[in-house]
């Protein structure tokens, strides 16, 4: 969770960063027609942007936000892999295996010190599904 918040707090530190959205806007809004075209004519025409360069730049920024989120996904992907490397070095009971076999069922292979257990899980029961004894170090059947 707390991987989560900082992600989405980076996420907004970035677009606060690359968009400024509302710094002309707020200047040009008014009710009176003559404000706004005396303000449009003090406007030189250096600091004016054409169509084609805001709609690169509009592309370049959804390029880095996909970027972004990509990366981000693929982190949190390896993150949690890592995770269950490190709870299986440090725990008597480890995860060999797991698979899922349809959105509400996945199945384990568990090991113990001397036994290996194949459960199945689904949404409302965890089922034993076998169990294999382990005679020596190399003995594992997967």
């Amino acid at each position: 969770m707390i991987i989560k918040n900082k992600l989405f707090s980076a996420l907004v530190f970035c677009l606060y960063l690359l968009c400024p959205l509302f710094s002309l806007q707020s200047e040009m809004v008014n009710d009176e027609s003559d404000h706004f075209l005396t303000h449009l004519q003090e406007i030189p025409l250096e600091h004016t942007e054409d169509f084609q360069t805001k709609f690169f730049h509009m592309l370049f920024i959804l390029t880095l936000l996909i970027g972004f989120m990509v990366i981000a996904a693929w982190a949190l992907k390896r993150m949690m892999k890592t995770r269950i490397t490190q709870l299986n070095a440090n725990s008597t009971i480890k995860i060999v295996e797991s698979r899922q076999l349809s959105p509400r069922t996945t199945i384990y292979i568990l090991e113990t010190e001397h036994q290996q257990y194949c459960i199945a899980e689904c949404v409302n029961s965890v089922t034993l599904l076998s169990t294999h004894s382990l005679e020596g170090p190399n003995d594992r059947n997967y």
